[in-house]
């Protein structure tokens, strides 16, 4: 599902201004007269710079004292002191200076009914607030046929939104002018901008931010709205404009509170804590800063301080629907849904109709299994506003869901695309359910529920369901608690990957996820889960490589206490799977150091709501003694990995297309050189060269996993040897460790075929299909082992797959299955060779069994021999001959 402009989708008869809107003829006048006020222009300007830079205080300041001044006016005067004193928190005051403003007979109010509106609330003031709302309707009803200034437009817009005026006549006849005037008008872009933030269409918001740049460079705000599109749409460069932000106005609240929110995801609290107080020296009051500062006493286990800061953020708008709202959507990001959705009800007793709310609920109803609630309340949003765009994906996503098919137990509800379910769906439910049997045994933990599995072909759907939109920053699964999201093997992330390990990992934080009662810190559930793949096949998982040993011994891993900041902190893929293996590390040490028990202990601890740190400190050690062992310990195993190597990097340069032999000569032992040398000779034939630093290379390190590894490059070397033993034995080594080397598996495949190695020949079909179950050749290879082993059940589901995933000869399958049948005595061999003959009618083999079904329908007696339907042979796996 690809992210669209849905404004621009809509036909534009659904256009409609709000039916509480009149024509008020005594208005018309007013709006079109001429008003040239004396105007202070370089006091303003100055005042104005003040406020942009974040100096408040002073812009403040200069507008009382010109207020105070009887001799000129300018209205916008009244205007940006309102706003300074909004940004300040002296919302009493912008209050005062709203009602002098309104009671000065020079003011129209079309601008500041509408700026009215947020000051009366602030001031618990809501019966005024609306009346402000009504007061600005005539004057955007009359927006249509009178000479409103684009200035005034974008003023209007703001209210007609909040009186339900549809989004595109706001953008069409209030935004656009403003954007179009010469010059154009700065707070037109951030208008529109803001309204496209709001739908969630994150690409029109950050095209409208960089038109207005073109005009207003550096200017804070629409830098701040570009780092909120970037941060919507998974963009890494979301901090860099933050940071631009601070640099145009170092008091810009919204940015500093946007660091707080990913400090906040990154478990660094103390740093949340500090920005915080940056945020409150600026306004003390701001609704934003105690609304996270409950948040963060939520994650600490601290009711009363989260009650309290609560309170302080509802104080001069008790109403305020955001507050609860944003308590509930950090703790959902948390994955504590149960807590979140709370939150979010509370947030709609406030205000039944607020759409973020309403958004936000529904996607937690959704990640907690409560489908019915979820797509309701996702089809009532849609219905009320058509323009959001995460609306729109969820609804788009539940007809793709509807087609799935559904496979249920007492515990799993699995749904998958139909033609994929047909294929691999049991394998998936059998995985599932030895996944609940093993780890939940192994973590003492009854789950007396079903969960709910969705496998997805398309990353854009994978995306919509997991993160509301369909950006998929390249994650394979995600498991929210009770419900796990994935992707399917069909989907191409960019690499094979084995779909079983992915299941796996993914149930176990399932238990994890429920023993703790979702109160676990990232890293802790990511490193069990890496651990714990590894403990069922040592295949699976993250190893320790080249790149892992040098970041360990350089000292590069990052402090347990820190350790899930390494995940929201990462600059490269290659940064997030360190991380991931690092928190498996941990685990691994902790099990090793102290046992199972105390991991367990730990995670029980948790779901009490004891810090991560008191509960480690309570079963292992200290946290800073952990760091200190694991780290010794953590690099004690690095330099075990090829120990007898030399592991210094040599220049870059020196590695690539140039010959290394020369530098190789005076540094025989490096790894880097060994294996680019080694490359070189494969990649030019020259194999009893490759052969040689292929075996030095394993001998010194046998575990090198992958197809650019010393095993996968000395057994292309040795197939080119016609050395068949020795090429079986490296590409056996490989498969025992390395869980997605598909092309290691198929020609394992086609040697222990030739050999007749029915066992063998079995294990790495089941190998490739742990990875594409998708194709047909690992079924013909489990169909060929199954039979001679006996095990004729598999062999014949193998054949039906087979036919399901359209084989290259089609008459053959039928017929290869029909021999099956027959030798089971089913009638449906006869169907099948029918179907066999119908492909090919001359097919002799077929046409011979089916005379012998019809002569002696109870005899056995079958060819001897399998000829193809045609005169060509089954197409064999070939190993590809480069890395």
């Amino acid at each position: 599902m690809v992210q669209a402009n849905i404004m621009g989708t809509f036909n534009l008869n659904r256009i409609r201004l709000t039916s509480v809107l009149h024509v008020w003829a005594a208005v018309i006048p007013l709006l079109s007269t001429s008003f040239t006020p004396t105007l202070h222009a370089d006091a303003y300007a100055d005042a104005l710079s003040e406020s942009l830079k974040g100096e408040y205080t002073e812009s403040l300041e200069a507008c009382e004292e010109q207020l105070g001044d009887n001799q000129g006016f300018n209205e916008k005067w009244y205007l940006l002191g309102i706003e300074n004193c909004m940004r300040l928190g002296h919302y009493e005051r912008a209050f005062e200076i709203l009602q002098e403003g309104l009671e000065d007979r020079r003011v129209s109010g079309i601008k500041l009914y509408p700026v009215g509106h947020e000051v009366a609330l602030f001031n618990n003031k809501p019966d005024l607030a609306q009346e402000y709302l009504d007061k600005s309707a005539p004057y955007i009803n009359s927006v249509k046929w009178s000479n409103v200034s684009a200035e005034n437009r974008v003023y209007l817009g703001q209210a007609a939104l909040k009186l339900a005026v549809d989004p595109r006549v706001v953008l069409e006849l209030f935004y656009d002018e403003g954007m179009k005037a010469s010059p154009p008008l700065r707070e037109a872009f951030i208008a529109a901008a803001e309204l496209a933030l709001t739908k969630e269409d994150f690409a029109v918001a950050e095209s409208t931010v960089k038109q207005g740049l073109q005009h207003y460079p550096e200017d804070a705000d629409l830098l701040f709205q570009w780092a909120r599109a970037l941060g919507g749409s998974g963009n890494d460069q979301m901090g860099d404009f933050l940071t631009r932000t601070l640099e145009a106005n170092p008091n810009h609240a919204g940015a500093l509170l946007m660091f707080i929110d990913n400090s906040i995801d990154a478990e660094n609290y103390d740093q949340a804590r500090e920005l915080l107080d940056q945020v409150k020296e600026i306004n003390p009051d701001h609704p934003k800063a105690w609304a996270y500062d409950a948040v963060i006493a939520h994650l600490h286990s601290d009711r009363a301080r989260e009650l309290e800061s609560r309170e302080k953020a509802l104080t001069f708008w008790s109403q305020n629907p955001e507050v609860d709202h944003l308590i509930g959507k950090k703790l959902s990001q948390k994955y504590r849904f149960a807590e979140g959705s709370k939150y979010q009800q509370t947030s709609l007793n406030l205000k039944n109709d607020y759409a973020p709310t309403r958004l936000q609920l529904a996607q937690d109803f959704l990640r907690l299994g409560d489908e019915a609630q979820g797509w309701e309340l996702a089809e009532e949003i849609h219905e009320t506003d058509g323009y959001n765009v995460t609306a729109y994906n969820l609804i788009q996503l539940r007809s793709v869901i509807d087609g799935f098919a559904t496979l249920r137990n007492n515990d799993f509800i699995l749904r998958m695309n139909t033609t994929e379910a047909d294929i691999f769906g049991e394998q998936a439910m059998e995985l599932l359910m030895e996944a609940k049997q093993v780890i939940c045994k192994k973590y003492g933990i009854a789950l007396d529920h079903p969960i709910t599995v969705e496998i997805f072909p398309n990353q854009s759907d994978f995306g919509v369901r997991t993160f509301g939109m369909p950006h998929n920053p390249g994650f394979l699964g995600v498991c929210f608690g009770d419900v796990i999201t994935a992707n399917s093997p069909s989907s191409a992330i960019g690499k094979d990957s084995n779909w079983k390990a992915v299941l796996w990992h993914e149930f176990c934080h399932v238990v994890t996820l429920n023993l703790t009662k979702n109160k676990m810190p990232r890293w802790l559930s990511e490193g069990i889960s890496v651990y714990e793949e590894i403990q069922k096949n040592p295949s699976w998982g993250q190893h320790m490589s080249p790149a892992y040993r040098q970041r360990i011994l350089r000292n590069e891993m990052t402090p347990i206490g820190e350790l899930s900041g390494a995940f929201m902190n990462a600059e490269s893929g290659e940064d997030m799977q360190f991380a991931y293996y690092q928190s498996s590390l941990v685990v691994a040490y902790i099990v090793e150091k102290y046992g199972q028990s105390s991991l367990r202990n730990i995670l029980v601890d948790l779901a009490t709501g004891i810090p991560i740190n008191q509960a480690i400190e309570t079963h292992t050690a200290s946290v800073d003694n952990i760091d200190e062992a694991f780290i010794d310990w953590a690099q004690a195993h690095a330099s075990e990995l090829g120990k007898s190597l030399n592991w210094d990097e040599p220049d870059p340069s020196l590695i690539g297309p140039n010959d290394v032999t020369e530098f190789l000569s005076t540094n025989p032992d490096n790894y880097y050189l060994l294996i680019a040398s080694a490359r070189q000779h494969v990649n030019q034939e020259n194999w009893e060269q490759a052969s040689v630093l292929l075996d030095q290379l394993i001998e010194a390190y046998p575990d090198q996993r992958g197809t650019g590894g010393a095993l996968y490059l000395a057994a292309i070397v040795a197939k080119q040897q016609k050395d068949t033993e020795k090429e079986m034995r490296l590409l056996e080594q490989l498969a025992a460790i390395d869980g997605d080397v598909t092309d290691a598996y198929l020609r394992l495949m086609q040697l222990t075929l030739e050999n007749e190695d029915w066992k063998a020949l079995r294990k790495n079909a089941e190998r490739y299909m742990a990875v594409n179950p998708l194709v047909a050749r690992p079924y013909e290879a489990l169909a060929f082992a199954c039979s001679a082993l006996g095990d004729t059940e598999t062999a014949i589901k193998a054949r039906q797959t087979v036919l399901k995933l359209n084989p290259i000869d089609p008459a053959l399958a039928h017929y290869q299955l029909a021999r099956l049948l027959h030798d089971e005595g089913s009638p449906d061999a006869k169907r099948h060779l029918l179907q066999a003959l119908e492909e090919a009618p001359r097919y002799r083999e077929a046409q011979k069994l089916l005379l012998s079904l019809i002569k002696n329908p109870s005899s056995s007696t079958v060819p001897d021999t399998i000829e193809a339907s045609n005169d060509s042979t089954e197409k064999q796996v070939e190993l590809p001959e480069q890395p």
